[in-house]
Formats: structure tokens, sequence, C-alpha cells
């Protein structure tokens, strides 16, 4: 147990093998999910296929950013309170209202008077002066959303102003089954995270991309190789290879079904969708040490303490109270003794919390 291998389990049998391995098995079952082509408000929280390109600017004129009037800037040249500028042509235009071509500034309520039809301008404008550029946000033909990045709130807001109604995503399809009412509680909760990360979840027996998950029972004829990671708390975990694919079947357990989520299938769904990795955020000292088992793979869960500090709140064995706690998951690899207090870590919070 202290050196898993990438030996098989055959005959029945079942081997314990690094996480890693166990991740590159899983891999190799993925295929990349074709592109699908959805209406722009189906896309949420999936990964785009392809770059959203801006087909036309925002904001798409020039806007302002106070009442007052449009001019040209130019006409305003070496205005001052003793010798305003007389302007002859100043459209009135209102706080985030459209700005008439030709016109480049806004002279403000407050810094300029009508006075027998002419606008009296006592400050000179500069070009641009207080109003916002057309395409200062979203220049036209420039990524808005980048191939592999997800469709979250943000990008679906920018996407619609730019006119953006379909785009291209990948889904991957992935099949569910439980074998009793303790599995279908669990299954149903890992078929909802599985949707959140973007997967299509599907009835068993149709075309899918990913391997399938299975919560309790066993298989209906013996694999040719059963597989458990050396991930602590995944001791009733199975990866089972044979004729009719490759399954990953989980025990009735909540808080199983979480770990396997974040260590295992997610990284198998951001492969088939073709999602970018997160940039980690800035990282957080470690309020105290974390230990770890050397030989097997451990996940720690961490929470923010109110000086910003990460300080860990479960290893290894993994209680559902401390899932709904957590705030960030760090992963300790089978070489690892844990970390000392003050290390800088850089963690993200459990996927099934993100998009």
């Amino acid at each position: 147990m202290n050196d898993p291998t990438s030996q098989t389990g055959r005959d029945g049998m079942v081997v314990t093998i690094a996480v890693a391995e166990v991740r590159r098995r899983l891999a190799e079952a993925v295929r990349i999910a074709a592109p699908l082509r959805l209406p722009l408000d189906a896309a949420e929280g999936l990964v785009a296929a392809d770059d959203v390109i801006a087909g036309a600017p925002w904001p798409s004129a020039n806007v302002a950013l106070a009442d007052g009037w449009a001019v040209a800037s130019i006409e305003t040249i070496g205005a001052t309170p003793g010798a305003p500028a007389v302007v002859t042509t100043a459209p009135p235009v209102v706080a985030d209202g459209v700005v008439p071509a030709g016109f480049d500034a806004v002279v403000p309520l407050h810094q300029g008077q009508v006075e027998a039809g002419f606008l009296l301008v006592e400050t000179a404008a500069a070009p641009g002066g207080n109003l916002r550029r057309r395409g200062a946000d979203l220049p036209e033909d420039r990524p808005v959303v980048r191939s592999g990045a997800v469709f979250d709130t943000l990008a679906l807001a920018a996407a619609r102003l730019v006119g953006t109604t379909q785009v291209t995503v990948r889904r991957p399809r992935l099949a569910i089954v439980a074998s009793d009412e303790a599995g279908e509680e669990v299954a149903e909760f890992v078929g909802r995270a599985c949707a959140r990360l973007g997967a299509a979840v599907v009835p068993a027996g149709e075309p899918c991309d990913l391997p399938t998950v299975a919560v309790g029972g066993a298989p209906s004829r013996p694999p040719r190789e059963i597989l458990t990671p050396a991930l602590v708390g995944a001791e009733r975990v199975r990866l089972e290879i044979g004729a009719d694919g490759v399954v990953l079947r989980l025990p009735p357990r909540l808080e199983v079904a979480v770990a396997v989520l974040e260590a295992l299938v997610a990284p198998m769904i951001d492969r088939s969708a073709g999602r970018v990795p997160e940039a980690p955020p800035p990282p957080r000292p470690l309020a105290r040490k974390v230990a770890s088992r050397v030989g097997l793979c451990e996940l720690a869960l961490l929470a923010i303490t109110p000086d910003g500090q990460w300080t860990p709140i479960a290893v290894g064995e993994l209680p559902l109270e401390a899932w709904l706690r957590a705030e960030g998951v760090l992963e300790l690899p089978p070489q690892s003794e844990g970390s000392p207090e003050g290390t800088l870590v850089a963690v993200l919070p459990p996927r099934f919390l993100r998009r």
C-alpha cells in the first residue's frame, strides 16, 4: 500500500494503484465531446468550443458620461473664464446617451451655459473628455470568450452586448447508474454536480463521451481489471475495465462521492470539454501544519481564517460536515509528508462550487 504501482487486478482481484495512474486510465477512456451549437442562453456553465468574436463594438457609439453638451473639442481651445469659447453647434446630451457623430467631447452642465443660442465654455474640453469611446469595452473583431473558457455570467452578458445569439460548446455525455435506493440519492447528487461542471447526464446505454459512473452494486459480468485509487477515504472506489467499457463505481456514501468528483470525475469532464485550467488565486499562508501519509494521496479541506490564512479542517478521511465548510481543496501527492505552518499555498474552491 505504501508504494502503489500500475499493476492490474484480474480475475476479480482488486489492486490499488496511484491516483495519477487512475486518472491516466480514465483519460484513455475519454472522448473529446463533439462541438454543439446552442442558443447563447442555453450555454451557461458550458465550455466554449470556439472563440466568440465581437461582431460589433461595445459601446456601439461614443457615450456621454455626464449631462451636458456634445462639442468638437477643437472649438474650445484656449477657453478661460475671462474669455470663454463660443461654440455654435453643441447638441445637448444626457449621461449614458449617444454622442452624435462629429463631436469628440462632452461639456458638463456646470462648465458651460447657453446665451443667445450659443454655448459659452469657460474650460477647454480635451478630446474624449467626459465620454466613453465607441468600442472602449469590447472592440470589434476581438474575442469576447475564448475557446476552452466557461460561459459564466459575465461571459454571457458580454456576448449578448455584441449581438451574439448562437455559440458552439462542448458538453460531454455521461451515464450515471444506481443499484438501489441509497445509491439513487448519491447518484442524483453526482448527476447534478456533473451537470454543473458542464456534462450532460444521459440514460445508460446511450452513446457517451465519458466512462459510466455507477453507485453501489456490482458489475453484471467480471471485468478484466479492477483497480482502486490509492486515495485516503476511497478504498471502496473501483475502476472496472472490461469488454463493456470502463466503469467508475462508488459506494453509496455522499462524502466519498464528493471526493471522487473532485479527484477523478472533474478532470475527465474537463478533458472531454477542452476546458482551459483555471489560474490559481494568490497564495495564502497555512495557519497550521497539514500532515500527510507518505505513499498515499490525500485531499485536505481548508477554510480561510479571519486574518486571511488557510487552516486545515480535515485531511484524508473527509466527513460531509467538512465538505460543507470547505473553501479550498489541497491535493497532497503520495511523496508528500504534508506542508508546515506558514507555507504559501494557492488552492481553488471545491469543483462543485465553481463553474
